[in-house]
């Protein structure tokens, strides 16, 4: 979530995010399995923390819970109906008390933590959790849905990211491989905190856009570069 002079960076697009993740192909692939395992996992009358929530939930709220948006978008926050608590912050800077809350959630949240170099987005993503670990009451659940880029788009994105941003400054997205992003965390989350790591599973042939942003154009998801990935964390 890129914090930028005038605004966010999301804010004119919070429209192509909404019917985006709504696309049948999407939310098949990317929302229905993460939208049944936090609606079942999450107890009745548990503070929830959704780390950029966007312009609408992909899940229900089917028990009782109090629901805090965090997002860099004031036009997501406005957007999303059904928060009880609307909060315009970054994820490295919560403004919410010390184990304050009982889950967190962030549904492809991670990889719009970019900075300028490989490094900042390092530093952004490990400030993500070390306030991850500081809200979360013990015993915390955190539960982030991530996509895993194939080892060859890791490589080509780790060596070509820093002119990238030089040639595209906007240009945010930076997605982790499973170990790297397991080592982030577990060097700032508490010592304590056991993972359960789970890769989600769709149709191959499941039509799918690559860029929301294009939604007539569409490939299957066995050429989608990327796996889902659910890593839960309990703290």
């Amino acid at each position: 979530m890129r914090e930028t002079r005038d605004g966010s960076y999301f804010d004119d697009r919070h429209g192509v995010m909404e019917h985006g993740s709504a696309e049948p192909g999407v939310r098949r692939c990317c929302y229905a399995e993460p939208a049944s395992i936090i609606e079942s996992a999450i107890p009745a009358g548990a503070v929830v923390l959704d780390v950029g929530c966007g312009p609408a939930l992909p899940y229900r709220r089917v028990k009782p819970w109090t629901l805090i948006g965090v997002d860099l978008s004031y036009d997501s926050l406005r957007a999303n109906t059904h928060l009880d608590l609307r909060v315009y912050a970054s994820a490295s800077g919560l403004p919410l008390g010390n184990g304050s809350v009982d889950t967190i959630v962030s549904l492809y949240a991670i990889h719009h933590f970019g900075g300028r170099t490989i490094r900042e987005n390092e530093d952004r993503v490990a400030r993500a959790f070390a306030e991850f670990g500081r809200v979360l009451k013990p015993s915390g659940s955190l539960l982030i849905f991530e996509l895993s880029p194939w080892w060859p788009v890791w490589q080509v994105q780790c060596a070509t990211w820093n002119l990238v941003q030089k040639l595209i400054p906007s240009m945010d997205m930076f997605f982790w491989r499973e170990r790297a992003l397991v080592d982030l965390a577990a060097d700032h989350l508490p010592r304590s905190a056991t993972l359960r790591r789970v890769r989600l599973r769709a149709p191959a042939f499941t039509l799918i856009p690559p860029v929301f942003a294009c939604p007539r154009l569409k490939i299957p998801r066995l050429l989608f570069p990327f796996h889902v990935h659910l890593y839960h964390w309990i703290v």
